[in-house]
């Protein structure tokens, strides 16, 4: 196995999700490479550092009705908008600007 190869390899290496096949390799490479070697103690040191952090965290109260708020928002804004798109009023200023209405004049005369 070529350096890259190995390099790809080191996670599942230092959590012990590497197959047999594949593990003796790598172990020989990273007692030679001193790149392999400090990147292994890094990530170990990684998994130390997570396994310290809780395994979940509890939203602040507030989150859910901040979200819901902001939701309510967005569709309030959605709704709108469209209610503006479906009115006559709004088609009309769009195909009739003040180029158009001269023309449109003329032609109803």
């Amino acid at each position: 196995m070529t350096h890259e190869v190995i390099r790809h390899l080191l996670d599942d290496y230092v959590t012990g999700e590497l197959n047999d096949d594949a593990r003796g390799p790598v172990e020989g490479h990273v007692a030679i490479c001193e790149i392999c070697s400090a990147e292994v103690e890094s990530l170990k040191r990684i998994l130390v550092r997570a396994s310290d952090l809780p395994k979940s965290i509890e939203p602040p109260a507030e989150a859910w009705s901040n979200i819901r708020t902001a939701i309510l928002r967005e569709e309030s804004a959605a709704a709108s908008h469209s209610t503006r798109m479906a009115s006559p009023a709004f088609w009309r200023r769009r195909f009739t600007s003040t180029r158009a209405r001269p023309r449109l004049q003329r032609s109803a005369r």
